[in-house]
């Protein structure tokens, strides 16, 4: 690597700041020409999953558009952010819009709270700093006394964030688009990120009536019917809303999401697979294109092929900070975002309903569900099972594969885990939401007193009953056995029960595909050996239980207890596993 290379740019949503600092940018400037020029809409919604850029593109949006209030005729920072970009090469749309117009730009990103106060408090800081870049508006000759005491309150926070001023804040938005369009004498664009967050939060936190309210008033009264002061108003978010109150409140709100035939908007979000490989290019990470398109490629959009950004650049970031490319690797970027923790909270709650299905995609197939292109935000609070499907899909864990037909309005859509990086996540949130599910723990249970009472056959309806309602998820070893696949499944069995086991012990090979799995009682009375194997054909179940249980005894798994004062009991355990049922064949060793 060399100096003269862009740097990463992982910790910014700024457009200005990438440009600025010399990082590398995947120009998606075009995208200019197809919201503000070509797309008839005065109100665009914009919809991706989380992570994709979103708010990178509404900061470049502000960085082309806006004027400067200081000098509007001064289009020196601008032309030195877009010089080099691909919408600078179109000379008769710069004309009409580079630094043309006044911009509110927001992002509700931050209005997140467990109280409604606090949400509220937030709200008004929101819109504080807002109009705190709008000070000049106080020496204005265009705007009268009365506009004038309009941007005091908006000026106040202390106003602002009483609850008594409630209209206030909500009619702010369009007090500002009036000033701006009085002083400039030209209509307003606005562009708002994160749209829903406010009302994401409220529905988690129970004040989602009051916060609807709210928003309702400030995007019905800036958006709905106000052409006379604004030119267009784009969205970003993740969920097109349905028949919530604060959208109604916009009549002429028109959307973008995943599945619109809107090809030229398709892939202005999110990376394309020859944006990748540029990207990867440019470092000297061209060996690694395989890796990163099994665990970040993958999404379907309007029959492209897109890969999720943030976690090529961060891979990018981590490769190019290892010296041994040999010790580089692809790591899943999801794990801790806001819209995991929404994936937990989900399954915890219909997980026993959806288990079929959801084995069915971590195994690599395909479900096939109907899917709504509205979603109202209070699905957090009822936990619709086909909201769940559709959430999944807009929240970037499920996609459409290669090959859909994307008629979701009329027909049921095939839909399959985008990439590894999404399989992982998965994987985490069912294993940790079985340590938490008090009916899978109730069946842990029966498994454990079934192992140490030696009886078999209880053994094997415990296992069976949990195997029905248990998510199956394999390990990512690419040299995972079958048997592995199950031995994962009784590791976390008995990791939810470790408050009663001693001396656990996992991935011994027994022989001949076999695993084995041993443990103690915790007072050490007991030893268990659980000899493993697993079968395509239903009817071998049985023998080869017997076969686990025999290869125990020929290699002798048992001998060390044999030795321990301790151990009065020696009991193995030979299970054979096929699909979501087993066999059990047991033996006691004798001392």
């Amino acid at each position: 690597m060399t100096d003269k290379l862009f740097s990463i740019p992982t910790d910014t949503s700024s457009y200005e700041a990438i440009v600025k600092n010399n990082c590398y940018y995947v120009d998606k400037t075009s995208a200019l020409k197809t919201v503000f020029q070509d797309d008839p809409s005065q109100v665009l919604l914009i919809t991706r999953p989380p992570y994709f850029g979103k708010s990178l593109t509404m900061s470049m949006f502000n960085s082309f558009l806006a004027l400067n209030t200081d000098d509007p005729n001064d289009l020196s920072r601008h032309i030195e952010l877009f010089k080099d970009k691909e919408i600078y090469k179109d000379k008769e749309f710069c004309d009409k819009f580079i630094g043309k117009y006044p911009v509110i730009f927001i992002s509700f990103k931050e209005i997140r709270g467990k109280t409604w106060k606090i949400a509220y408090e937030k709200t008004a800081k929101e819109i504080y700093s807002l109009t705190s870049g709008f000070c000049f508006l106080h020496t204005s000759s265009k705007l009268d006394e009365y506009d004038k005491q309009i941007l005091n309150y908006l000026l106040d926070f202390d106003f602002l964030s009483d609850p008594e001023n409630l209209v206030t804040l909500g009619f702010s938005l369009w007090h500002l688009t009036k000033l701006l369009y009085k002083h400039f004498d030209k209509r307003v664009i606005i562009l708002i990120d994160d749209y829903e967050t406010p009302l994401v939060e409220a529905s988690k936190y129970g004040y989602y009536r009051e916060m609807e309210d709210l928003m309702a008033s400030l995007y019905g009264s800036a958006l709905k019917d106000n052409d006379k002061y604004v030119q267009k108003a784009v969205l970003a978010g993740v969920i097109r809303p349905g028949s919530e109150i604060f959208i109604i409140a916009i009549n002429n709100l028109c959307s973008n999401t995943i599945f619109s035939g809107y090809d030229a908007l398709a892939t202005s979000i999110g990376f394309t697979e020859k944006e990748t490989d540029e990207l990867l290019d440019y470092y000297g990470l061209s060996e690694f294109k395989a890796e990163v398109q099994e665990n970040y490629g993958g999404y379907n959009f309007n029959h492209h092929e897109i890969f999720n950004p943030y976690g090529v650049v961060s891979f990018c970031k981590a490769a190019l900070n290892t010296h041994d490319k040999s010790c580089v690797e692809v790591t899943s970027y999801l794990n801790n975002t806001s819209s995991n923790a929404v994936v937990k909270e989900f399954l915890a709650e219909i997980l026993p309903c959806v288990s079929d299905d959801l084995q069915t995609l971590v195994d690599g197939g395909a479900v096939s569900k109907n899917l709504y292109v509205f979603i109202d935000h209070e699905w957090l609070e009822n936990y619709n099972r086909s909201d769940f499907w559709s959430f999944q899909v807009y929240a970037g864990y499920l996609t459409p594969p290669k090959d859909a037909v994307f008629d979701i309005d009329h027909e049921p859509i095939d839909l399959v885990i985008p990439n590894i990086s999404v399989l992982k996540a998965f994987r985490e949130n069912i294993l940790e939401n079985f340590t938490s599910d008090k009916a899978q723990l109730a069946y842990a249970n029966d498994i454990i007193k079934a192992i140490f009472d030696g009886k078999a056959d209880e053994l094997k309806l415990a296992l069976n009953s949990l195997l029905k309602s248990f998510t199956l998820v394999k390990d990512f070893s690419s040299t995972e056995s079958d048997e592995a696949y199950y031995q994962g499944f009784l590791n976390e069995v008995f990791s939810s029960q470790k408050d009663y086991l001693e001396n656990y012990a996992s991935n011994k090979e027994l022989g001949e595909g076999s695993s084995v799995i041993t443990f103690t009682s915790l007072d050490e009375k007991i030893a268990v050996i659980i000899g493993i194997n697993q079968t395509d054909k239903k009817f071998d179940k049985a023998k080869l239980a017997n076969l686990a249980l025999e290869q125990i005894e020929h290699k002798e798994y048992y001998q060390d207890h044999l030795d321990y004062t301790s151990v009065l009991k020696i009991y193995c355990f030979g299970i054979c596993f096929y699909k979501k049922s087993c066999s059990v064949a047991f033996k006691e060793i004798k001392k």
